[in-house]
């Protein structure tokens, strides 16, 4: 004889569904622009340490596109595998670490983007201040060593101005592009969290309903 389904047996089974439909549908890589680490060096010293130099007018339509709305997205933005731009290169953690040398592991997983003048763009997402201040703490140690009588290259490059820094620190702005999980408070992985614990949430229901006499 069968058993009518009730609605606590009902509640039941679309609760357990929806605990094992992650399982079945594994988290997708996605690819990632990051734009918050700072330069503060001009475009020589940038590629003396492995980055490599850009020109925003240079870069095809979809990499102009993905800087800007990296921008505008406060620094970080992502898309699925698949839908980034050939401009940029999109290593995995495991590509960066099997390249040796600091400026090979720059150089595969970094783009600098050096932005033209005027250009009517968000602003660059570098700290201006904290670049200020960085430069010009170096500026006083390079003064220290002129003043003690040690001649080095550090100490022999001319004092910039303010103004100058600021110029700079504008104009080359470094982006971070690679291939990741999606975070924690990604849309897929809050889905996933959504959805088991409403198959939690629903299997308790169901199994309570069924325990009444």
């Amino acid at each position: 004889m069968t058993l009518p389904l009730t609605r606590s047996h009902a509640l039941v089974a679309v609760g357990l569904l929806l605990l094992v439909a992650p399982a079945f549908a594994p988290l997708q890589p996605v690819l990632e622009h990051d734009t918050r680490r700072g330069a503060f060096e001009n475009e020589s010293t940038l590629e003396e340490e492995g980055y490599r130099v850009v020109e925003y007018e240079a870069l095809s339509e979809r990499g102009k596109a993905l800087y800007v709305k990296t921008l505008r997205n406060g620094g970080t933005y992502t898309v699925a595998t698949g839908e980034g731009a050939s401009d940029f290169r999109y290593p995995t953690e495991a590509d960066v670490d099997a390249r040796d040398g600091y400026e090979a592991r720059v150089e595969l997983s970094h783009v600098v983007i050096e932005r033209p003048d005027n250009a009517s763009l968000p602003p660059a997402d570098e700290d201006v201040e904290n670049a200020v201040e960085i430069v010009k703490q170096r500026q006083e140690a390079r003064e220290e060593q002129e003043g003690d009588g040690k001649t080095t290259t550090t100490a022999s490059r001319t004092t910039r101005s303010e103004a100058e820094i600021r110029r700079q620190v504008a104009r080359y702005d470094v982006m971070q592009t690679r291939t990741t999980q999606p975070g924690l408070t990604s849309q897929p992985a809050v889905l996933r969290f959504g959805a088991a614990a409403l198959g939690i949430v629903l299997v308790g229901v169901g199994g309570y309903l069924s325990a009444k006499p």
